[in-house]
């Protein structure tokens, strides 16, 4: 049975192909001089931005269909399941968190003024008077 369709499928893709050359009609029109070139040129030029938008309007309405009716109730899901144990470990960690907090900030204090004081016993110069330096 599989090698029927397998055989199916092959067939079927080497004479699909073909079956455009059979046709009687040409679908497009040679154009005989360069200003019919020009003017078919300059027409598929201005419908290219229709078709980019049509494209692009098809795209986002696929995309807004796939997270409002399958992405968005999934993750509200997931979320609604997973939010309760953070909420509870965050609360049992809070107070050390902030702690944690308050002892960064010192540190940074502490190492800003260590920073402006190492710079300003060197003698440099400061970026505004360095400003008013360059304005001379």
């Amino acid at each position: 049975m599989l090698k029927k369709l397998l055989l199916a499928l092959i067939i079927i893709g080497l004479i699909f192909p073909f079956l455009s050359f059979s046709q009687s009609e040409q679908a497009y029109k040679i154009p005989k001089s360069i200003e019919e070139a020009k003017e078919i040129g300059i027409r598929a030029l201005y419908s290219v931005p229709n078709f980019l938008k049509s494209i692009w309007v098809g795209f986002a309405g696929f995309i807004s269909n796939l997270w409002n009716n399958y992405l968005e109730p999934f993750l509200n899901s997931l979320w609604q399941k997973i939010k309760t144990p953070f909420e509870k470990e965050f609360e049992k960690r809070k107070p050390q968190i902030e702690k944690e907090f308050e002892k960064e900030k010192q540190e940074m204090k502490q190492e800003i003024k260590q920073d402006l004081s190492k710079t300003l016993s060197k003698g440099k110069k400061s970026l505004w008077q360095r400003f008013k330096d360059l304005i001379q």
